[in-house]
């Protein structure tokens, strides 16, 4: 195994300090996903390749990686390098897809086109942190409906987080039951971690590190 883990590293050479591309970047975590020991855990029932993950690797506490897109970067996770680095994945999160893969091409393929059951609000930290929305492949017209008051067609919040997550909050309480969102977005919409202060503090931190 170690054999094997030398042999992909060195086809994968890491790019050096400030000159690598983004591209680069994110080669050097899903090398970093395949070669180092990691131990896996689904935290949410329901659908296997959408929700949340324990990911432990040397640290003494798991770190937690939300996947909600199977084949564009809009997961995330709790570590220092995801909340920094504007790419949009680290090795944890490289290494839940890679787990993901291993249940089959023909389901992954078939969850990647699908996608997540439901609609997911979460904080992206590709480039600036923005608040954003993903829906559903083929959402009901009540989602969408639900939706359009706080979010522009490509999934953008429209208004102030400060009080446009506490409005969304209280819309979604008396909302239909066909208005569904992952347990994830749930737990950052209530603990307050999408408000604007949060965005802007995220922000800062990504310029200075």
């Amino acid at each position: 195994m170690k054999q094997h883990a030398k042999k992909v590293h060195a086809r994968q050479p890491l790019a050096q300090g400030w000159n690598s591309t983004n591209e680069q970047e994110i080669q050097v975590r899903i090398t970093r996903a395949a070669t180092e020991s990691m131990i896996i855990k689904p935290l949410d029932d329901g659908d296997p390749f959408h929700g949340a993950f324990a990911v432990q690797s040397k640290s003494k506490n798991p770190y937690r990686v939300e996947i909600r897109a199977l084949l564009s970067r809009e997961n995330s996770c709790n570590c220092t390098d995801f909340r920094v680095n504007g790419l949009g994945t680290c090795k944890h999160v490289e290494a839940v897809l890679a787990k993901l893969r291993q249940k089959g091409r023909k389901k992954f393929d078939v969850a990647s086109h699908t996608g997540s059951p439901c609609a997911e609000v979460y904080l992206s930290r590709k480039d600036s942190p923005e608040v954003k929305l993903l829906l559903p492949a083929n959402p009901a017209k009540p989602i969408r409906t639900f939706f359009n008051p706080f979010f522009s067609a490509n999934g953008t919040l429209l208004a102030n987080p400060t009080s446009a997550i506490p409005s969304l909050l209280r819309a979604w309480e008396t909302a239909s039951k066909a208005v569904r969102m992952g347990p994830a977005s749930l737990r950052m919409l209530r603990s307050g971690a999408l408000n604007s202060r949060a965005v802007r503090r995220g922000f800062r931190h990504a310029k200075i590190l």
